[in-house]
């Protein structure tokens, strides 16, 4: 595996798949450390805690990181689903309507 262990996807952790929809993850990574100041996975020290979670967790609501809106915290968490297919297509899709915030 090659990369920074906090922004890659499950899917590249657990079968080594690297494709637009890991980008979308790792992209949600970032957002989340740029609204809330850290990752959803910094209580982890590990690289394997933090490789294990990601692949059998779901990150943890941004709620309870910052308060934000319902908006925000959906496309959020549906960015850094573990499920490929449940994310955005798209980094356009991931910022429509959440701009503002």
């Amino acid at each position: 595996i090659v990369g920074s262990p906090s922004y890659l996807s499950p899917e590249v952790i657990s079968s080594n798949i690297n494709n637009k929809s890991s980008d979308i993850y790792s992209f949600g990574i970032v957002l989340f450390e740029m609204i809330c100041g850290a990752s959803p996975f910094d209580g982890l020290t590990e690289i394997y805690s933090i490789l294990n979670a990601k692949t059998k967790k779901d990150a943890p609501s941004i709620k309870s990181f910052r308060p934000v809106g319902n908006q925000l915290a959906s496309r959020i968490a549906q960015t850094l689903s573990r499920n490929p297919k449940e994310r955005p297509k798209t980094a356009r899709e991931v910022l429509s309507g959440v701009e503002k915030y």
